[in-house]
């Protein structure tokens, strides 16, 4: 007779302070119910991985509604410059590894011509990150500059 007690007191939702009897809460109920009836078998994406965007460059507060804005095809210029200066920064690492690996087989014209060109690339970005930091919200935080001479010191070395 307690048994079945129990077993009815279980299905029903708790409320007031929770124990080792009432812990899982109402929500937790119906979707175990929901589970058990099968509901949530063959829903469409079902075994596909998710469409985790990278919005980690976004506030916490602000992600629905820029996810709604990219849904409809708009993004907002700062996040898509955000995107552009990792990319160039990804880009001009590539450069200066390939410049370094034919570093010391060039003469000195050679070098120079690398210097002057991976000058040129850094203030490039230099100029983006600028550009960015004064666009981005404060609540996003803005990034870390080029410092000019610790770069052009990785080149040759």
């Amino acid at each position: 007779m307690q048994h079945d007690d129990d077993e009815q007191e279980a299905d029903q939702p708790r409320h007031g302070p929770l124990n080792q009897r009432n812990y899982a809460s109402v929500i937790d109920q119906q979707i175990a119910q929901a589970e058990a009836a099968g509901m949530f078998k063959n829903l469409p994406g079902t075994g596909q991985p998710q469409a985790l965007d990278d919005d980690r460059n976004t506030p916490f507060e602000d992600r629905l509604a820029y996810r709604a804005l990219k849904g409809a095809g708009f993004s907002l210029p700062w996040v898509e410059q955000r995107r552009d200066i990792d990319e160039e920064r990804l880009r001009v690492e590539a450069w200066l590894v390939h410049a370094n690996n034919r570093w010391p087989h060039l003469n000195q014209a050679g070098q120079e011509q690398l210097r002057v060109e991976y000058t040129a690339k850094l203030q490039a970005l230099r100029s983006s990150i600028i550009d960015y930091n004064l666009r981005v919200p404060p609540s996003i935080g803005q990034l870390r500059g080029v410092e000019l001479v610790r770069e052009l010191a990785r080149l040759g070395a």
